[in-house]
């Protein structure tokens, strides 16, 4: 744990430990940080003869929540193992924890929980595991509901199974009490789960930390070395997608779905080509810039060609923009009309003379229903007339489109809805046959072979 993205987050955690939901990637450590780590720290700081001030002279009690009970207990019995082997933790809070906590206190063990040292006599156990869903509790209040994967394969497994986990979490709200804290540690497995509703209602505040630094599968890791987060992408889209980039794909049902797009290694020779672009105009934060280049075949498909996305400032990704249409030399380049057109198209035509690149841009007007805007698109996709390359930025796009309409970032959509808004004005590129040619005999009366023969008709 000693590697620096890991101290970020325990200073993070210990900074604001409560009310948030924190949904990180598989294997980031947020059970050891948050579930152990934090549990234990709070345990020490509110027991004892010289308790932290913030507690008030409370001793905390801790009711963990998983999915079913035998899931809180392996979080409790980690921490049962910590009390009774650290010895240097027993050396340094003698007033907390026990030398002997299985002969000297007076609850130790997986079942009923575990009790340190302490002046008041409450009901619950210091620290408490529960099931959610199998095993909830009665009559208890604890000080602190710390949650730990409430949301497993089996609780978002059916539409059914979600509403159970989720009412079963509503029902534990009441284990609490006045004054007291929640916490949540988890990741997704379904769009719409448990955690998503949380978040929904605003029952927690979420803290959303992925396996690379920009959320996105073509993004640089922040923990893992590079190969071994590709070798979790053989897992397909929806599992990477939920369990590492933190951001849940929609089920077979939704808007865009992963039949709906077919998959090549090399486009058609002739494809009359189109750009479009969602422009964002902060640098490093919000919406991301989102610049698109598809091929339109003699017989209507569709086939993305080139990508660029960035969050950068306007003089970037207009070169970038020009740097596409120099590659591809698109009949037109789509994009909204506004404020942004107002903001940009100045300096574009300006760089556009300075670089000597020309093409002509459509702007359209901006319409709010995102999802009519992506009506035309959308349905050649569902007639598989929509081909994307096999690449990491194709990949991603693909991840957002099926997560659309419920997705926090949807720049991309936007694109593929200014594709569909030009369909149209698409014509597909003329591939021209082989001409046909047909050999005449001679009618000098001279026998030669045909292939020697060279009048044609």
């Amino acid at each position: 744990m000693e590697r620096e993205w890991i101290f970020q987050r325990c200073r993070e955690v210990q900074e604001n430990p409560n009310g948030r939901i924190d949904i990180w990637a598989r294997e980031h450590y947020k059970s050891t940080i948050i579930t152990f780590g934090k549990n234990i720290q709070d345990i020490l700081a509110s027991h004892g003869e010289d308790p932290l001030p913030e507690w008030n002279g409370r001793e905390v009690t801790i009711g963990i929540f998983s999915f079913n009970r035998p899931a809180a207990k392996k979080f409790l019995r980690q921490i049962k193992v910590e009390f009774e082997d650290n010895q240097e933790l027993k050396l340094l809070f003698p007033d907390v924890l026990y030398q002997n906590p299985r002969k000297e206190s007076s609850k130790w063990s997986d079942d009923e929980g575990l009790v340190v040292k302490r002046k008041s006599n409450p009901r619950e156990a210091t620290i408490e595991a529960s099931g959610l869903v199998d095993g909830q509790p009665t009559g208890m209040h604890y000080v602190i509901r710390s949650y730990d994967d409430v949301v497993t394969l089996e609780s978002a497994r059916s539409v059914e199974m979600i509403k159970k986990t989720t009412q079963a979490w509503g029902l534990s709200l009441s284990l609490g009490t006045e004054g007291g804290f929640d916490r949540y540690a988890g990741t997704f497995y379904a769009d719409g789960d448990t955690y998503s509703d949380i978040i929904e209602r605003g029952g927690a505040i979420p803290r959303i930390h992925p396996a690379t630094d920009n959320g996105l599968s073509t993004g640089e890791p922040v923990l893992f070395s590079k190969e071994y987060l590709d070798s979790k992408k053989f897992a397909g889209i929806y599992d990477f997608s939920c369990q590492y980039l933190c951001d849940p794909i929609p089920d077979e049902n939704a808007y865009f779905t992963k039949d709906d797009f077919q998959w090549y290694d090399k486009p058609p020779e002739h494809l009359r080509r189109y750009g479009a672009s969602d422009y964002a105009v902060s640098e490093g934060k919000g919406d991301f810039t989102e610049l698109g280049v598809c091929g339109v075949s003699s017989d209507d498909h569709i086939y993305i060609l080139d990508w660029w996305s960035g969050q950068t400032t306007a003089d970037v990704w207009i070169d970038r923009q020009i740097d596409l249409c120099k590659k591809h030399k698109p009949t037109k380049w789509a994009s909204e009309a506004g404020v942004i057109r107002r903001a940009t198209e100045p300096f574009l035509l300006k760089r556009m003379r300075e670089r000597k690149e020309y093409f002509t841009m459509e702007w359209f007007p901006a319409i709010s229903d995102k999802a009519a805007n992506c009506k035309s698109f959308q349905a050649r996709a569902k007639m598989g007339m929509v081909h994307l390359p096999r690449t990491d930025w194709a990949q991603d796009l693909v991840a957002q489109l099926l997560r659309f309409p419920k997705s926090r970032h949807d720049d991309k959509v936007d694109v593929c809805g200014l594709f569909g808004r030009m369909l149209d004005g698409m014509h597909g590129a003329f591939a021209p046959s082989e001409p046909k040619l047909r050999l005449v005999s001679d009618s000098y009366g001279f026998t030669e072979e045909a292939e020697q023969e060279w009048k044609t008709a």
